[in-house]
């Protein structure tokens, strides 16, 4: 601590007077402040002591550090305030392990093994809010088909002229459409036919 010199300090009748201090924690740096008063033939002295000890956080200053204030003060940290801090700090956050209802949930995306079976019903799309565009290629199979559906598109199939396995509708080229042995065919001319197959696997053409 640096050298101080008061001068006379004792009275010209060889004495005091009254002696106070104070002890002062502002978070400044530490030093002593002496202030001498009174008659000259007994001074008074007053001692202000600053930032010389290190007492613990108060608990209003650990609430406010944990409320991210700034703090300034030369107090030091012990078991009681560090437990205080950490029970404040652990009551703004959420523990690790926790869960949440899916109504908090108000942006981003859900992947499919995030949705419990059968969760999504045709009655909570709406009309048109699915399209075509939406749906990857290839996420559709035949198997994810009601059965109907299945049994309906699963027959249809589709045929240039030269590969057509049945006797011809026309000498023209043309294109075939068949499903559950009934045929249709559109030719070069634009005239369409249609027949069905018979027992000795040829068709009935009709021009329609």
């Amino acid at each position: 601590m640096p050298y101080i010199d008061l001068g006379p300090v004792v009275g010209k009748d060889g004495g005091f007077g009254n002696i106070t201090s104070d002890y002062v924690n502002d978070g400044g740096s530490p030093g002593v402040e002496i202030t001498m008063s009174g008659e000259d033939a007994a001074k008074d002295f007053h001692f202000e002591f600053k930032n010389l000890v290190n007492d613990p956080l108060t608990s209003a200053e650990v609430k406010a550090i944990a409320a991210g204030e700034q703090v300034q003060s030369s107090s030091v940290v012990n078991g009681t305030t560090l437990s205080q801090f950490f029970g404040l700090l652990a009551e703004a956050f959420a523990p690790a392990d926790h869960q949440h209802d899916a109504s908090d949930v108000t942006s981003g995306t859900f992947s499919g093994d995030m949705l419990a079976d059968k969760a999504v019903t045709a009655d909570k799309i709406a009309d048109n809010a699915i399209t075509a565009a939406q749906i990857a290629d290839g996420t559709i199979t035949q198997a994810k088909l009601d059965e109907a559906t299945r049994d309906c598109l699963s027959p249809v199939r589709v045929w240039g002229g030269g590969e057509f396995p049945y006797n011809k509708p026309t000498d023209r080229s043309f294109r075939a459409f068949g499903v559950y042995g009934y045929y249709v065919a559109v030719d070069s001319g634009s005239n369409v036919w249609g027949g069905c197959i018979l027992s000795d696997n040829t068709v009935t053409w009709v021009k329609r």
